[in-house]
Formats: structure tokens, sequence, C-alpha cells
């Protein structure tokens, strides 16, 4: 199952072809969802790409040893 985000930007990638497509009907509807179908795949390499560089991810700590206690000084 495709999130809304990859199909909205799939549909904004092909929205041109959509356009001639369904409007102004110079070029065949066939053509414009095999670029639709393209597209599909594509946004959502895009979006999970996107997705990964802006996840947030839990924050890694060097374990260090506790500081000992200063000692006494003995030659005093």
């Amino acid at each position: 199952m495709f999130r809304y985000s990859t199909l909205g930007l799939a549909a904004l990638m092909t929205s041109p072809a959509l356009y001639h497509a369904l409007v102004v009907q110079d070029l065949p509807v066939v053509d414009a969802l095999t670029r639709f179908l393209i597209a599909v795949p594509v946004s959502a390499v895009l979006t999970g790409l996107l997705r990964m560089a802006t996840a947030r991810r839990p924050s890694y700590r060097v374990a260090t040893a506790p500081v000992a206690a200063k000692a006494a000084r003995t030659d005093r």
C-alpha cells in the first residue's frame, strides 16, 4: 500500500501529462496513466530517501568509566 504523499508526488510529477490527456486531449490517456504508473515507484523511492534523511535517530553516548575520587596524598 502506498502512502498519500507518494501518490501525490507521482501525480505532481506527471501533472503535465495528465493535464494534456484529460483537459487538452492531445495525449492519449493510456500514455498519461503509463507515465503515472512509472512515477509511482520513483516517488516512493524519493519519499523514502527523504524520510530516512530526516528521521530522528537515537543519540548514542560513549560509555566512560566513572571518575574515581581523589586519593589522599601519602607523601606528606
